[in-house]
């Protein structure tokens, strides 16, 4: 992914999304523009879907790729002077992931871009990194309500 123009430290990220702790598993937005972002986070031993093996089970990185988007849509929500507003994940395409768990302590980088965006409605291309190897990839879709007194 080249380099994205506008400043990943603007807002902090938990400004930009209205999970909270413990559920709000992505820690750092790294690098954002229009129609992209770059987020990262480490696997923590404490993190509510931690299975019994002490990993994160690999479909919980349809939730990390979800945050992303959200963080992503929040973000741009701040840089309007709006409020940050729930958004909905109403499925997944081809959701291919490509190890069975994320180890806590591993850094994830999740990037997102999105492809498609009308009145609310959006599909993102979404791939979760460890280094240099994917680990997942999907498109989801999702949905953000408008503005209260719209």
């Amino acid at each position: 992914m080249r380099r994205l123009a506008l400043n990943p430290d603007r807002f902090a990220v938990a400004d930009c999304l209205v999970h909270q702790p413990p559920i709000r598993m992505v820690e750092r937005l790294l690098a954002i523009d229009d129609h992209r972002a770059r987020c990262a986070l480490t696997v923590r031993d404490n993190n509510p879907f931690i299975d019994a093996r002490n990993e994160l089970p690999g479909w919980v990185g349809v939730e990390l790729m979800a945050q992303a988007i959200a963080l992503f849509a929040g973000y741009h929500c701040l840089l309007r002077d709006e409020a940050v507003r729930v958004g909905y994940l109403l499925g997944s395409r081809q959701y291919s992931c490509h190890t069975s768990a994320f180890g806590v302590g591993s850094e994830l980088l999740i990037e997102i871009e999105q492809e498609y965006h009308n009145e609310g409605m959006g599909l993102f291309y979404c791939r979760i990194l460890h280094g240099d190897t994917e680990l997942a990839s999907a498109r989801l879709n999702t949905y953000q309500a408008p503005l209260s007194n719209e």
